[in-house]
Parts: C-alpha cells; sequence; structure tokens
C-alpha cells in the first residue's frame, strides 16, 4: 500500500479515525504497520502527523507509546524533540 501520489495529498481525518482504532493494538506487526503509516504520512504533513502523535505521547498504554517512538522518527528535529519529552525523554 502507499499514498496516492498526487503532491496536494495530505492526511484526511478518516486516516487517523482508522489508526485511532489500533493505537493500542497489542500486536507489534501492527504496531509496526501503524508507525509505518504515520511515518509516510509525516512526508507529506509532518504537522498534522505531529499534532496527531502529540495527542498520543502521554499515553500509558506500553504499546501506543513504541507506535509513537517509531513514528516520530521521520519528523523535523524540533517535533521530535517535543513528542520524546512528551513521552518522558524515551
Amino acid at each position: 500500500t502507499s499514498l496516492p501520489r498526487d503532491k496536494a495529498y495530505r492526511p484526511s481525518e478518516r486516516e487517523f479515525a482508522i489508526l485511532d482504532a489500533v493505537m493500542a493494538d497489542e500486536a507489534r506487526e501492527v504496531q509496526d504497520a501503524v508507525a509505518w503509516a504515520l511515518r509516510e504520512m509525516s512526508k507529506r504533513d509532518p504537522a498534522a502527523v505531529a499534532a496527531y502523535l502529540r495527542r498520543y505521547a502521554s499515553s500509558s498504554n506500553r504499546h501506543t507509546r513504541r507506535i509513537v517512538k517509531q513514528a516520530v522518527k521521520t519528523l523535523p528535529e524540533e517535533e521530535q524533540t517535543v513528542i520524546r519529552t512528551l513521552l518522558g525523554g524515551s
């Protein structure tokens, strides 16, 4: 699966809603897939993905936190710092 080739593509609320449903999934494969999707989405709209990850960064769920830690890698450095701080310096 890949993102639309249209340069004007931006992640939609519907896409984020789909990810909401699996942000706490226990399966490592699902966590990896969600983190990958967020990294890919951040290449087109880093601000939207950063805002989405900030919502989850303070979660106490370890599965959610793992996704956030992996997804943050393609964001601008300053956003990574903010989100890692919210994660507790992880």
